[in-house]
């Protein structure tokens, strides 16, 4: 398991910028920014308890605590918080990801950021009742 706290990610909106001339995309200078910095954090984090790089499948847990009021989309913010965690080392590819569980958790007195767990990936299949129910169509 491993568990770590980053900065509040800027969102899949303003991820990419487009030059002009040239129609090319590419990475905002803030997110590359963002992403050196909490990548750092989580290498820090992963010396300190000597963790290695997760090679098996994950269930990805996190609670983000938003800047202020508004609504958000928390989709949005997922694209820059997998490529952090990935860049950082801990895991190979965010295909690794299996599980993945958002918390909204309000508004986080001193400043937003994301909380995340990396666990162990425990399959969880949907009881054949259920798959039944809602998905078998009915005659």
């Amino acid at each position: 398991m491993f568990h770590c706290q980053i900065d509040y990610p800027p969102t899949i909106n303003h991820y990419y910028v487009q030059n002009k001339y040239s129609n090319k995309k590419f990475i905002n200078a803030d997110v590359k920014r963002y992403i050196e910095l909490n990548k750092f954090k989580i290498m820090q984090k992963m010396q300190k308890v000597g963790a290695g790089q997760i090679e098996k499948p994950v269930d990805l847990y996190l609670w983000v605590y938003n800047p202020d009021n508004r609504i958000r989309d928390k989709d949005n913010i997922l694209k820059c918080v997998f490529d952090t965690i990935k860049l950082a080392g801990i895991i190979k590819d965010d295909s690794q990801i299996k599980n993945l569980t958002v918390n909204d958790c309000g508004l986080k007195k001193g400043g937003a950021c994301v909380l995340f767990f990396l666990l162990p990936h425990a399959p969880q299949a949907l009881p054949d009742e259920y798959f039944n129910y809602y998905f078998t169509s009915a005659e």
